[in-house]
């Protein structure tokens, strides 16, 4: 019945007499998996230290590196999304991505679902939300990504459970966005994610409270922005 039968540390595959090939996750914990793609500017891309974050126990989530290493999962750890950087669409942070919340995130995550996680980093500092529009190549390369993960995930036999979006950006549109016009913009972005891929929902992260007193309205403006489009559509 086999031409082959191969195994390493996570996979099991089994070439058939008539050359079909079926590849089975072996080594890891679990074959369902939540997809989520995290995008957003740089507190998502990550500005902190990596050798602070929480190491993430074997199992509890993986990284799949889209563009420098699509071949498999990686564990999850920090710095999330480092090396994964696409010049022809912009989105390219560097060394800049030097630690995120993307670990701790994971294991509470884990902690609350039993549920692995499959991370996929599509961030760049210093970006407006205007960056992300749909049409142009920034957006194009997160959908390119996100669909990439999916057809790997289900052709290496796991089932994906849920699929979300992340979203973590707003600082750049501070002085120049008003509330309806954030909202707006954000509403597009994620229509066009659902529309064109997998994704179910996008999870919102607030940006945080002002630093300074001469920058509490723009700031209060874009959280209560993020806050109304949770609170009104069933997609965030």
């Amino acid at each position: 019945f086999f031409l082959s039968v191969t195994y390493n540390n996570d996979y099991l595959t089994l070439i058939l007499s008539d050359g079909t090939e079926i590849k089975l996750a072996v080594g890891i914990d679990s074959q369902i998996v939540d997809l989520f793609i995290f995008m957003g500017q740089s507190n998502m891309s990550g500005r902190g230290d990596a050798s602070l974050a929480p190491e993430v126990p074997k199992g509890w989530g993986y990284e799949y590196k889209v563009i420098s290493d699509p071949g498999k999962l990686h564990h999850m750890a920090e710095p999330f999304g480092l090396n994964e950087d696409n010049a022809a669409s912009g989105v390219s942070d560097g060394v800049k991505r030097t630690g995120s919340s993307i670990a701790a995130f994971t294991i509470s995550y884990y902690t609350r679902t039993n549920v692995p996680i499959v991370g996929v980093s599509c961030s760049k500092g210093g970006t407006a939300s205007k960056f992300w529009m749909p049409g142009g190549k920034p957006l194009e390369d997160a959908i390119a990504r996100e669909l990439a993960a999916e057809e790997w995930l289900k052709e290496n036999g796991y089932k994906i459970r849920n699929n979300y979006m992340v979203w973590l950006q707003g600082e750049d549109d501070l002085s120049s966005v008003s509330v309806e016009k954030y909202k707006s913009n954000l509403s597009a972005i994620v229509k066009e994610m659902i529309t064109r891929t997998g994704v179910t929902h996008c999870m919102t992260m607030r940006i945080s409270q002002p630093n300074t007193a001469s920058s509490t309205t723009q700031q209060n403006n874009i959280i209560q922005a993020q806050t109304e489009l949770c609170k009104t559509y069933k997609e965030f």
